[in-house]
């Protein structure tokens, strides 16, 4: 009888130790990663920041077609003014998004609102930005 209940104690220890000790499996490893937000967002965040690089890339590169074709251009003024707003209003809402990243604090109640209206007004800069190249669209800069 002795035995019999040592026997149960020692697979009971074996047990629980193989439980802890034991190697996690890929699913322990995969589950947290697809559902953690802040990952999620990271690349997000870093996806969106390609892409404004990308766009500020293509207008530089329109903008110095548009230059090297010169007057020629049957809409030079009207693409040069939309290819030049579109850089700027990049580089501000760049600014902004540094701002608002380095400055404000969202876990405080007081920098919430202010967070918000800044991330509105970055939002309608991105909207503005969106139609300009639009219409930069429409009125291809083409090389001659």
């Amino acid at each position: 009888m002795f035995t019999e209940t040592s026997n149960k104690n020692v697979t009971d220890v074996q047990e629980s130790v193989t439980e802890e000790h034991r190697k996690p499996d890929q699913a322990d490893f995969i589950l947290p990663i697809l559902l953690n937000p802040n990952t999620y967002a990271s690349k997000k965040t870093l996806a969106h920041g390609m892409l404004d690089l990308a766009l500020l890339s293509a207008n530089g590169a329109q903008l110095k077609l548009l230059l090297s074709n010169g007057k020629q251009q049957e809409f030079y003024m009207f693409l040069l003014w939309l290819i030049a707003t579109s850089i700027v209003l990049q580089v501000v809402q760049a600014v902004v998004c540094v701002v608002l990243g380095l400055i404000f604090d969202i876990n405080h109640v007081d920098d919430q609102k202010k967070a918000e209206i800044i991330n509105n007004v970055s939002l309608a800069i991105s909207i503005v930005v969106v139609a300009i190249n639009v219409l930069i669209s429409v009125f291809d800069v083409i090389s001659t």
